[in-house]
């Protein structure tokens, strides 16, 4: 809803929105500490069209076969070409348990302003080998979809940098989560976890 509005909204109320997330007490933790050590967005490479293409086609249909207990995988690998960079996209990564990460990266989805997927991508964190939960009921994701159909991290991030830069402004839920999923750091965001308190539903609590 909100990245509907954006449209909508002036330049200032967009500042005062980015602003209000940067005077949440949690911000400097969540998105400055806690991703200091990662890297801003400029220092990655694009991808090139050619190496997208590669990575999206390199995928063997027979490589995994869903067990018993698994649908078939109907997921299909989306970047949107001959967009360039984009000044807002709404991010949404689902991350999943390995060996040695309980928040791996596995999907990245991006949109923009006009509600276009322009990237919509799995990842295979690690040897399949290693990953011990995919969360399933979260995520949606099941593993064979993983090893059938993920591209690795470094070229995730490639294709990202060709829709991103450091002057895009990211929306999304508790955001910090993606954004160190991605191993970046970022400066303009709208983070809705910050903006608006949450009820818990069996408390009636509201979280700041």
């Amino acid at each position: 809803k909100l990245l509907k509005e954006y449209r909508h909204h002036s330049h200032q109320e967009v500042k005062m929105l980015v602003d209000r997330t940067k005077e949440h007490p949690d911000y400097e933790k969540r998105y400055v500490c806690d991703l200091a050590k990662f890297d801003p967005i400029d220092v990655i490479v694009p991808a090139t069209a050619k190496e997208i293409r590669i990575a999206l086609e390199n995928k063997s249909e027979s490589f995994s076969q869903p067990t018993e207990n698994e649908p078939r995988s109907k997921f299909v690998n989306v970047v949107k070409e001959d967009t360039g960079i984009e000044p807002v996209l709404a991010l949404d990564c689902e991350m999943v348990e390995t060996a040695s990460d309980n928040m791996a990266l596995a999907r990245l989805s991006a949109v923009n302003v006009h509600g276009e997927k322009v990237i919509d991508v799995l990842i295979l964190p690690c040897h399949h080998s290693y990953i011990e939960d995919c969360r399933t009921h979260i995520t949606g994701i099941y593993l064979h979809d993983l090893k059938q159909k993920g591209i690795d991290i470094e070229t995730a991030r490639k294709i990202f940098a060709t829709k991103a830069d450091v002057n895009t402004l990211l929306i999304g839920h508790a955001l910090e989560h993606d954004i160190m999923a991605l191993q970046l750091q970022h400066p303009h965001v709208i983070d809705t976890a910050l903006l608006y308190p949450v009820i818990e539903a069996d408390t009636g609590r509201i979280n700041p």
